[in-house]
């Protein structure tokens, strides 16, 4: 089953996704302070990024941190914006925007991200 694989791909996601909730849509300083506790925290991290969310009229802001070692990749992506909304009880979700905090291989990512969370789930 999918669920196999995700644990596979993502051991001990819970404790690298961070989820953090805000009324307001701006970025504050807080996030990226909260971005430097991750990289502190995870030593390996290959890759971070900020993810916008919206649902059911609010805005969320989730700080995803990739340690694998090959680069991180649009199936990668998806899977870490997936357990977000799998550990908020969320299923469906606009993603406002993705921001690289660390890594380039954003570009084809964000879009392709953007079009998962649009069309299928």
């Amino acid at each position: 089953m999918s669920s196999n694989k995700e644990d596979h791909v993502w051991p001990g996601m819970a404790d690298r996704v961070d989820v953090i909730r805000e009324e307001k849509s701006d970025l504050g300083s807080e996030i990226k302070s909260k971005l430097a506790e991750l990289f502190k925290s995870f030593p390996n991290v290959h890759a971070a990024y900020l993810v916008q969310l919206r649902y059911n009229q609010r805005e969320m802001s989730v700080a995803c941190a990739l340690d694998m070692q090959g680069g991180e990749t649009t199936k990668e992506l998806r899977e870490a914006i997936s357990s977000v909304f799998r550990k908020t009880n969320h299923r469906t979700g606009e993603v406002l925007d993705i921001l690289a905090i660390k890594g380039e291989m954003l570009a084809s990512a964000k879009s392709k991200a953007h079009a998962f969370y649009t069309k299928d789930n």
